[in-house]
């Protein structure tokens, strides 16, 4: 999450879709970044729309005066993804400048899951998604991370909370025109690296017919909304 009062805009990071990467560009004009979150502020890197109206609020603050994005991604690649990210075994890339203790926290359940606990196949892990609560290990990710985009970015009617939603498949033609449009500096010649990428088999490899089946009907929004087809 990325807030500018300067430049009036949000950008929202929506788990697994190449957020960090513009959470860097959007950094040296942005006076409001995320950081863990506490009792007193819930602007945690993946805070969603909902919550971010909310806190607007309770500042005084006009959220429709704001020009706020986000990014959306193939929900069969997001979810290898974020496979990939829980069991790994590095270290979660948002607290390495965390405290010691969130640090320390976070390596030890790397290291669990990476040498005492059995990592399950990828369709076994998928399919018990349904079974799993929102545990400590998962809480972040399971509140967003597994779900479709209007779990994350719609209100209780199902509107959407954000301006623009842009494809990561579309980054390199749709995010310089948004930088533009919101008054970046330099927008044009604004460099997109990509950061935080994993190197692993692509991504249809991962599925059978029934995980295939699954995400389907979990990311029916995407599908619908933004033209995703397995196998793209």
């Amino acid at each position: 999450m990325r807030i500018s009062t300067k430049y009036k805009f949000v950008f929202f990071s929506n788990p697994k879709t190449g957020s960090e990467s513009v959470r860097k560009i959007l950094d040296p004009y942005s006076d409001i970044k995320d950081s863990k979150a506490t009792k007193d502020s819930p602007l945690d890197s993946h805070v969603s729309p909902r919550e971010v109206k909310v806190f607007f609020q309770e500042k005084g603050w006009a959220y429709d005066d704001y020009f706020k994005f986000v990014f959306v991604r193939n929900p069969w690649a997001k979810m290898v993804s974020l496979y990939q990210m829980l069991y790994s075994g590095k270290p979660t890339k948002m607290l390495v400048a965390g405290s010691w203790s969130d640090q320390l926290k976070d390596r030890l359940k790397k290291l669990k899951q990476q040498y005492l606990t059995s990592k399950p196949t990828f369709s076994d892990w998928l399919l018990s998604l349904n079974e799993q609560s929102a545990s400590e290990d998962l809480d972040l990710w399971h509140k967003y991370g597994t779900y479709s985009l209007d779990r994350f970015a719609t209100d209780d009617r199902g509107e959407l909370l954000v301006d623009k939603v842009i494809r990561l498949e579309d980054i390199n033609q749709d995010l310089i025109p948004t930088l533009i449009h919101i008054g970046i500096p330099n927008a044009e010649s604004v460099v997109i690296e990509q950061i935080n990428h994993r190197q692993y088999n692509r991504y249809t490899t991962y599925y059978d017919e029934a995980s295939i089946a699954f995400v389907t009907k979990r990311f029916a929004y995407d599908i619908e909304n933004f033209g995703y087809t397995f196998g793209e």
